[in-house]
């Protein structure tokens, strides 16, 4: 069971004051400044999800290269928020946080065959509560029927992960729209096929030869056999010792470290592309200024720059540091950027905020976003510990990853102090993001008291969470068809 793992890595359960805990902080209250006007109508939602993009490759976020013009300008006209975090390091939980504004600890969805609990209410669950007609395209299995995050939405289709142009999509849906309010998500996948990006999209003078491509894709999709080997075959992680060929597979891929990043970035440009088409068709159809239009991703992606490679084994700002920004209706709030740590979490909060219907987010454990856009300060609640991101691996496996870090980890964020507490090791990792954005310099043992109120708050939070959690449904089988859309991901072989 899920909760009889975070109750093992947390601990007994430590009573703690309501001032300590981090679970919804920072809070709204009398001090939280100026409040957004709220929309009295519906407005039409997009929620639009690039699958592993990193903030740090867009221009919006300071990234040198010629990647994302359309995001950017975009950005212009939107509230960006320059340090959102995704829930998880990986599609499944991350997405279900999303859904539901809870952490993997409580909603459980950690594996595959686990779903979204039916007593959990979904994001568009909550809208069509509202009014809202519901409808959902999506490129990835792990964003819609596998764990049951279809729920809730009218319409919900698959498409293929190689088919990441929604344009058409939302064509389609506005030809059918009715009277009422409508709710769309749409997720891509460019970033995560990185090494299918097509040659128009590479730098000028860093082209990467189709050969060098598919040799590329084969040692990705080997990478991720060895990790989920166990797993596949009905055997618990760690069976099999195949550590000798995952070092080797890393080794090799940081030999080839630079190729791998200029895939990837000219990856993120295709999906800036696709995202401009999407726009574009929202304009021609007369829908653009009155959408509220949310670009995010789930996760990111590491390229090698802890010593590993692509995403699920860490907490590190490479796997979680994800782009994050609101186009309100009429371009409202247009230019305003927030500092303050954010995270998927806050995302359904925010919305219903909006839409004056903070009452229909009960359970709930983000917390709305709306005043920090109203008065952009730096921080709501200075000194505070806040929690926006968690891992929980159940899944894969890496000898390594397990002796240095475990399978539980926690991120949090207190000013300009980032912290990581591994619970299967009792240990916390501390970094200066002001002056070493890299986490390369572990500051634990120097900053004593900070380390210990950050570990103090990850033992309390870890506890409290698993014991509220309502876990997750098993999914007693799959079918053949998911299966391979799975395999075609490089989930497992």
């Amino acid at each position: 069971m899920q909760k009889g793992r975070v109750a093992a890595a947390a601990g007994l359960a430590v009573a703690v004051a309501a001032a300590v805990f981090a679970w919804r902080q920072p809070r709204d209250g009398a001090d939280a400044g100026p409040r957004l006007a709220m929309q009295a109508a519906r407005p039409p939602i997009v929620l639009y999800l690039i699958d592993t993009l990193r903030a740090d490759r867009l221009g919006a976020w300071g990234h040198a290269g010629s990647t994302s013009p359309v995001l950017d300008a975009l950005a212009r006209d939107s509230v960006v928020f320059e340090q959102a975090y995704g829930a998880a390091p990986w599609t499944l939980p991350s997405v279900a946080s999303l859904f539901t504004s809870s952490h993997a600890c409580e909603h459980g969805v950690v594996r595959y065959l686990q779903a979204i609990n039916p007593a959990v209410p979904t994001l568009a669950e909550r809208l069509g509560d509202l009014g809202y007609d519901t409808g959902s395209y999506y490129s990835n299995i792990h964003s819609g029927g596998v764990g049951a995050l279809d729920r809730g939405f009218r319409l919900a289709e698959e498409r293929d992960a190689e088919d990441n142009d929604r344009s058409s999509d939302v064509a389609a849906w506005l030809a059918d729209a009715g009277g009422k309010p409508w709710f769309l998500f749409l997720h891509t996948m460019e970033p995560h096929g990185w090494f299918s990006a097509a040659p128009r999209y590479h730098d000028k003078g860093r082209h990467v030869a189709i050969d060098d491509r598919e040799t590329l894709r084969a040692i990705w999709f080997r990478h991720n056999e060895l990790r989920s080997w166990d797993w596949a075959r009905g055997q618990t992680p760690g069976t099999t010792d195949n550590r000798a060929e995952q070092r080797e597979i890393a080794r090799f891929l940081a030999t080839q470290r630079s190729d791998i990043n200029a895939l990837y970035d000219a990856s993120v440009r295709h999906a800036d592309e696709n995202l401009g088409k999407v726009i574009e068709a929202l304009k021609a159809n007369g829908a653009w200024e009155d959408t509220l239009f949310i670009v995010l991703s789930d996760h990111g992606e590491e390229l090698g720059e802890h010593g590993g490679w692509f995403h699920d084994h860490s907490v590190y700002e490479e796997q979680l540091r994800v782009p994050l920004l609101i186009r309100f209706p009429q371009g409202q709030y247009a230019g305003t950027r927030v500092q303050t740590p954010v995270s998927l979490v806050d995302v359904m909060p925010t919305l219903l905020d909006y839409l004056g219907a903070q009452d229909r987010c009960e359970g709930c454990r983000g917390r709305s976003l709306l005043p920090l856009v109203a008065g952009n300060r730096t921080s709501p609640d200075p000194g505070s510990d806040y929690i926006p991101a968690m891992r929980i691996n159940e899944l894969m496996y890496s000898a390594d990853v397990q002796a240095r870090r475990g399978e539980v980890n926690v991120a949090l964020r207190r000013d300009r102090w980032k912290g990581i507490w591994n619970a299967d090791r009792g240990q916390l990792e501390l970094y200066d993001l002001a002056t070493d954005s890299g986490e390369r310099v572990d500051l634990g043992r120097r900053e004593t008291e900070v380390a210990a109120g950050m570990s103090s708050t990850a033992r309390s939070w870890l506890a409290r969470c698993g014991q509220a959690g309502r876990g997750a449904t098993a999914v007693r089988s799959m079918d053949e068809q998911s299966k391979a859309r799975l395999r075609a991901l490089g989930y497992f072989q």
